[in-house]
């Protein structure tokens, strides 16, 4: 099963991927859409005034994506809309700006932040490590 990034990436992206995908894939491989096989949830804007280095809820930023933890705490009330932002241990996430990293999160529970998404499979299709190491090669 092959996925399709089309409706995830950015235009200017699509063409390298596409591109990619034909060279590593085989032919016999079906295409499916992202969306048809697993959840894609955009982070939430929560209010950078609220950030701080000391103390309150970690927030994933992008430049956490990859890493074990965060630098970053909310310190604004944590409303209940929130708890659907909240990221565990083994979710995976994508950091949407720049190098695209798809990574597992092995940090302790944080808030996803925007320019962030996660992917949450549906699918007993989906293979989560094979997603994540096919996303990055890509």
């Amino acid at each position: 099963m092959l996925i399709s990034f089309c409706e995830t990436l950015p235009v200017a992206d699509r063409w390298r991927v596409s591109d990619t995908i034909n060279k590593i894939c085989p032919s016999s491989w079906l295409s499916v859409a992202l969306e048809e096989i697993a959840f894609i949830q955009n982070g939430y804007p929560f209010e950078s005034k609220y950030f701080t280095t000391a103390h309150g809820f970690p927030v994933i930023r992008i430049r956490d994506v990859g890493a074990s933890d965060t630098k970053t705490y909310y310190s604004g009330e944590f409303l209940k809309d929130y708890e659907d932002y909240v990221v565990y241990s083994g979710d995976i996430l994508i950091g949407m700006d720049g190098e695209f990293r798809c990574r597992k999160w092995v940090g302790q529970p944080g808030l996803l932040n925007q320019r962030v998404c996660r992917i949450t499979p549906t699918s007993p299709h989906f293979d989560p490590p094979f997603f994540t190491f096919f996303f990055n090669l890509i």
